[in-house]
């Protein structure tokens, strides 16, 4: 498939899974709610795109976005609302026992206040939680950022990840332009 020109990302009805080449560019991707535009630079591609969930690649980083109520689910398949504000995300976090984390610090994104917290799974977990219509999964040793907020009554939560040998605040640093374009509600200006 061709890299696609903004402002939507590249998806497939039949494969929303799909990965596709981005060309670098603003992006308002209209399917997620809520209303989010960025700028993207070049060599990144998505991975997932629903309405709840967009899974971002460069070659060394990804960047996942996911909205809305989180689920947990337990060994026998029951699920139950893991977080639906950006506290409870933390404290989600937090109690897992799967993981090891730092203390959550004060976060922005596009002048939308909430938390973050760096942490690293202790063994696979699959899944760490589920939105409508996708789950995020972690493996041992993965390193991450959760940016967890409150948009427009939404829960939204941004999750930085490391390729293994790279330094988390190396992506941090990769990912950060792409943060600060954020805006919500609007295509990137």
């Amino acid at each position: 498939m061709p890299p696609a020109a903004g402002p939507d990302l590249c998806v497939t009805e039949a494969d929303p899974t799909g990965r596709c080449a981005l060309l670098p560019g603003d992006f308002r991707p209209s399917r997620f709610r809520p209303s989010i535009s960025f700028a993207l630079p070049a060599g990144w591609s998505n991975l997932r795109y629903f309405p709840d969930a967009i899974a971002l690649l460069s070659e060394r980083t990804a960047l996942s976005v996911v909205s809305g109520e989180l689920e947990s689910e337990s060994e026998g398949g029951d699920r139950a609302v893991a977080a639906s504000t950006a506290s409870e995300m933390m404290a989600f976090l937090q109690a897992d026992e799967r993981l090891r984390t730092l203390v959550p610090e004060p976060a922005s994104v596009a002048g939308q206040v909430g938390m973050s917290i760096d942490l690293v799974s202790v063994e696979d977990i699959e899944p760490l939680f589920l939105t409508d219509q996708d789950s995020f999964d972690l493996d041992l040793g993965d390193r991450a950022r959760f940016l967890a907020l409150d948009v427009e009554g939404m829960l939204v939560v941004f999750i930085i990840e490391s390729a293994p040998g790279l330094e988390l605040a190396d992506s941090i640093a990769q990912i950060e332009p792409i943060l600060d374009s954020v805006q919500w509600g609007s295509s990137p200006g």
